[in-house]
């Protein structure tokens, strides 16, 4: 089995729900948030040193954390979107707050798979889980996405073995 990647969607959670889960990984798992949530959140992570950079989105990213993507990427925030949105979103200057985060929701996950992570742990079942979108989304990015109260029920050899490739 391979080292466990693990991407924290720090939006909805507590700095003390961050640290238990810190502590509930497997030895050697490597944890990182996103700059998407770091930038909303507007505070450093303690202990969270690593950051997942966005796909660079036009009139949303800051060029400090944000890389260019291919078109693979593109065509996986497009279809992250259609997703989480449910469908294609407005120009930028026509955005509603709602959509917004919509679109952020997306840079997130897109984040996290472009870089190989195993699981994405995130609150936001809005975003994330509700309506099917869990499925949908772990299918696309062939990975796992995790609420903070699911991966405390899983045992730590549970955890790592989801380092293990995703079939598909």
């Amino acid at each position: 089995m391979s080292r466990l990647l693990v991407t924290i969607e720090t939006t909805q959670l507590e700095e003390v729900t961050i640290e238990r889960l810190r502590e509930h990984m497997p030895a050697g798992t490597d944890i990182a948030t996103t700059s998407v949530s770091e930038r909303e959140r507007k505070r450093p992570m303690p202990g969270l040193d690593e950051h997942v950079l966005e796909v660079a989105v036009w009139d949303e990213s800051t060029l400090d954390n944000a890389v260019w993507g291919d078109e693979g990427h593109v065509a996986l925030q497009k279809n992250a979107i259609l997703i989480i949105a449910g469908s294609t979103l407005p120009p930028a200057d026509k955005r509603t707050d709602g959509q917004r985060r919509q679109l952020r929701d997306a840079m997130i996950f897109v984040a996290h798979v472009k870089d190989g992570r195993h699981i994405l742990i995130t609150d936001d079942a809005r975003g994330f889980a509700n309506h099917g979108r869990r499925d949908k989304l772990e299918a696309l990015g062939k990975t796992k996405i995790c609420k903070s109260a699911e991966v405390f029920a899983m045992s730590t050899a549970d955890l790592a073995a989801l380092s293990a490739p995703v079939p598909g």
